[in-house]
């Protein structure tokens, strides 16, 4: 039997800006691929890299992964496949918390995590009996699964790095954040020796196969850690970067400030290889904190702790949002000034977006402040709520601003002067240079677009004409 796992593409800026080789591979398909049996033939299909999805093929069952900025075209795929009389099964965050949306798109659904479930999906799609929702009753213990299937991705235009998943779930109760709800509020931590294995396999596998460039150092094989914080309980990742030390390994991963306030860590973090954390910084605003339930970070803690990082010679990729109640017109220059004094390397800046699922969304619906429902402009680079603390147009206009200092001619050196001159740092900041030039022209682009759906369905309605299974749902105020 054939089975297509579909990873939908984006309108976003940032994902049609990303270059090829920073482009990682689904990793959450690869490991579906995984858990199916193996008398299933199985292609990933990833649009993101410019693959194309051909309707008329043969296959059996068709699986979509749904974030919420990737909905609407999930919906125009799974409808495309459901007129053909193809099986459409969906599943991710989108569909977690939302379900009676996506049920009316898909022939079943997947709520929660799916590794609990995805046999008894399989199982039942064999026997002509599958339903119309899954769940499992709990959250599933990890690393009880194969290798994922890195045969599938190999070869295609993806960087030649390992995402590895080591703990799962998150004790912060930060309102703008899914993750507690998804995933659980306690960690859910991987045994070492699984995670070597997974790192071995993929050595093996893809990394050794791509030749090194002549004249060039040799490479070392990069791994991502897609853990919402790499440092939940002590004892497990000094025992996980203590075995990266034997590998000659570089890794990055995504940590809370209040974790790296920790002088051993940092240091094993810089002998196993680490290059960089990823930072929720969020604000310098300690108010504008607060009220996201963002008690663990303390502003005048931020700068100490960014030192430290930087005497192990780590980077950081320090993440800023605003839209914040508490925010101000004047908050771009003081983020921006802020930024450039503590040599923040790679400084990646969102809007606040409500989220489905979060109570961050439930409080903004409820006060009437979300004027854009089209999912597909949720990915925190476009403005769907109205202001409180300033104008909406003092926010887009101070979002420009802040990419144009920062990465303005000067300031990019001025950031990175204590790193060479060829570095991966600076190839980064020249692609998120080039997102802040392009981001006006692309607001004005897809605001037209979505003026005009939201006229073509405001005419539709009027005449009771169906306004589509799989059109964006554009509710604009």
């Amino acid at each position: 039997m054939r089975l297509n796992l579909i990873w939908p593409e984006s309108e976003s800026l940032v994902w049609h800006l990303q270059p090829r080789n920073l482009t990682t591979y689904p990793v959450s398909l690869t490991l579906l691929a995984a858990l199916t049996p193996d008398n299933w033939d199985i292609k990933i299909i990833d649009e993101r890299i410019g693959e194309k999805i051909d309707f008329d093929e043969q296959v059996d069952l068709v699986g979509i992964a749904v974030r919420t900025l990737l909905a609407p075209r999930a919906y125009q795929i799974a409808a495309e496949y459901r007129k053909r009389g193809v099986k459409v099964v969906m599943g991710g965050p989108h569909v977690s918390v939302l379900p009676s949306e996506a049920s009316m798109k898909a022939d079943a659904i997947v709520i929660g995590e799916a590794e609990p479930v995805w046999s008894e999906v399989i199982k039942d799609f064999e026997a002509g009996q599958l339903k119309r929702y899954y769940k499992s009753d709990g959250l599933p213990a990890l690393g009880n699964h194969p290798i994922p299937r890195y045969d599938l991705v190999k070869g295609k235009d993806y960087s030649a790095m390992i995402q590895i998943e080591s703990s799962r779930g998150c004790p912060h109760t930060c309102s703008y954040c899914s993750v507690p709800d998804l995933y659980g509020k306690s960690y859910r931590e991987r045994s070492v020796s699984q995670l070597l294995e997974e790192i071995a396999m993929f050595k093996e596998m893809w990394f050794n196969e791509v030749p090194d460039m002549p004249g060039a150092p040799k490479r070392k094989l990069h791994i991502s850690f897609v853990d919402d914080n790499i440092w939940p309980k002590r004892k497990h990742t000094r025992e996980m970067l203590e075995a990266l030390t034997k590998l000659d390994v570089e890794w990055s991963a995504q940590a809370s400030i209040v974790s790296l306030r920790d002088p051993e860590f940092l240091a094993l973090a810089k002998e196993s290889g680490c290059q960089l954390f990823g930072i929720g910084l969020e604000s310098i605003n300690q108010e504008s904190l607060l009220e996201v339930n963002k008690k663990i970070n303390q502003v005048d803690q931020f700068s100490e702790t960014i030192q430290m990082i930087h005497d192990h010679n780590i980077g950081i990729q320090g993440y800023f949002m605003f839209g914040f109640d508490h925010d101000k017109p004047d908050g771009f220059d003081k983020t921006a000034d802020f930024i450039i004094e503590n040599h923040i390397e790679m400084p990646v800046f969102f809007i606040l977006t409500p989220y489905p699922g979060t109570s961050f969304y439930n409080h903004l619906n409820s006060q009437g402040r979300i004027f854009n429902r089209n999912w597909a402009r949720y990915d925190a680079h476009n403005l769907v709520i109205n202001m409180k603390g300033m104008s909406n147009e003092d926010l887009k206009e101070g979002f420009l601003h802040i990419h144009e200092k920062v990465y303005g001619p000067g300031y990019i050196d001025k950031r990175l002067a204590h790193l060479p001159e060829f570095n991966f740092f600076r190839f980064a900041n020249k692609h998120l240079e080039e997102f802040g030039q392009k981001l006006r022209g692309h607001w004005d682009e897809v605001e037209e677009k979505d003026r005009q759906m939201a006229a073509i369905v405001t005419e539709k309605k009027k005449f009771n004409l169906p306004v589509g299974n799989s059109a964006p749902q554009v509710t604009l105020n």
